[in-house]
C-alpha cells in the first residue's frame, strides 16, 4: 500500500515514538507510515517489536523504519 497522497519525498518527517510496542502510540506509528513519514520508535517488548516492524514494512517499504527493544531499566550517559 502506498502512501497516502500529498506528502512529497521532500516533506516526510522522521517522527520517534516511544513506547510503540502496542495501543494508541503503535496505531499513531501505523498512521503516520500511512501518511508517508518514516517512523522511530522503541518498545519494552521484543514481540511487539517484531510485530510492527513487520506491519510498517507491509504499508511502504520505501519508507525508513527503525524500531527496537529497549530492556528495562536502562541508562543514557549524557556526558560522554
Amino acid at each position: 500500500m502506498a502512501p497516502e497522497a500529498g506528502v512529497a519525498a521532500t516533506k516526510r518527517k522522521l517522527v520517534f515514538v516511544t513506547g510503540i510496542g502496542r495501543g494508541l502510540r503503535g496505531a499513531l506509528a501505523v498512521e503516520l507510515a500511512k501518511r508517508g513519514h518514516n517512523v522511530a520508535g522503541c518498545s519494552k517488548t521484543e514481540e511487539h517489536v517484531n510485530f510492527l516492524s513487520s506491519l510498517l514494512s507491509s504499508i511502504d517499504p520505501d519508507l525508513f523504519h527503525s524500531l527496537f527493544f529497549l530492556s528495562w531499566p536502562f541508562w543514557i550517559d549524557l556526558n560522554s
